[in-house]
Parts: structure tokens; C-alpha cells; sequence
């Protein structure tokens, strides 16, 4: 032990020197370092397990979902909340990788015509916010509570809550 210690004093200089110049030289690679936590890296390069699966990507398409969670503790059928909701799904159709976005306000109503009643109408279940009446906005909730497609899985059961979804592309976060 007195030898090392002997040593150490003998090159201090050098020691002082040298350890601080390395260790620079080694944090300057840490620029490069980088993490991947997708499950690619368990996969060769050109693996063909990897490649059946981005091809059944391609054709069934994606999984994966963006989920953005709205409350209102007015409700959701507010004019103000819907706007809100509405803009939402409209700027969440214009982000790159999102091939699909369901949320109350595009969620494909289906119903009879009131008129007709031999026809199928299929339409956004809100359509222009500004022309309903705060009566209009109440049955729209009662028809939405009514729906058994949507409560507790697009709307909580007492309407103060919504989800705005939006499905990726087969191609996002994939083969790049």
C-alpha cells in the first residue's frame, strides 16, 4: 500500500493532468449518446420476424393511439366545452401521423329520420355548436347518454368527461 501511495505522490502532475484531459476526452462522445426504447433493438438489422411484422403493420394497420382526456365540471354539452372538443379533434386530424380521431363531436350518429322513418341518417353527432339552443344541447345529451357504443368508453356516464382519440398512422414510430 505505501508503494501505491508512494507512486501516487511521485506523479501527482502527471495524475492531475492526465485523469482530467481523459475524462474531457470521454464526455465529449457523450454528445453521440443516444437512447432507443423501442422494441427494434431486440431485432437484427433486416430480421425477418421485424420485417412480417411492418408488413402486417402496413395492412392491419396500427395500435397505437393518442388519448387526450377532457373535463368540464359544467359538462361537456356546453357550448363552450364542445368548441373546445371540436378544435381539438380538428387540430389532432391535421397532426402527422394520425390517421383517424373520434371524439363527440365527429362520432357517427346513426338514427332514423324523424320524417321518413324508413331512412338510416348517418352524421356527426354535433355538427355547428353556435346554432344549437341550451334545449338542443340537452337532448344531445340525453341521445349521447342513451348510447351504449359511447358511455364509459367516449363519455362518462354523468357527461363531464370525454376522450378525444387519435389512431397513428401503421407507419408512425416504425421503419425509419
Amino acid at each position: 500500500m505505501k508503494n501505491f501511495v508512494n507512486k501516487i505522490i511521485k506523479f501527482r502532475w502527471f495524475i492531475v493532468i492526465i485523469i482530467p484531459l481523459f475524462t474531457l476526452m470521454m464526455a465529449s462522445n457523450l454528445k453521440n449518446l443516444e437512447f432507443e426504447g423501442s422494441y427494434r433493438i431486440w431485432f437484427a438489422e433486416g430480421s425477418g420476424i421485424l420485417k412480417k411484422y411492418d408488413d402486417f403493420r402496413a395492412i392491419f394497420g396500427n395500435d397505437d393511439a393518442v388519448v387526450i382526456a377532457f373535463e368540464s365540471k359544467d359538462g361537456i354539452f356546453t357550448k363552450e366545452a364542445l368548441t373546445s372538443i371540436q378544435n381539438i379533434t380538428a387540430k389532432l386530424w391535421e397532426t402527422e401521423y394520425i390517421a383517424r380521431v373520434d371524439s363527440i363531436t365527429n362520432y357517427q350518429y346513426v338514427h332514423a329520420d324523424e320524417a321518413y322513418p324508413d331512412e338510416v341518417l348517418v352524421e356527426d353527432f354535433i355538427e355547428d355548436i353556435e346554432s344549437y339552443s341550451d334545449e338542443e344541447l340537452l337532448k344531445k345529451k340525453e341521445i349521447a347518454l342513451s348510447q351504449d357504443l359511447i358511455v364509459n368508453k367516449l363519455i362518462s356516464a354523468d357527461a363531464t368527461t370525454t376522450m378525444i382519440v387519435g389512431r397513428m398512422t401503421p407507419k408512425a414510430g416504425c421503419c425509419s
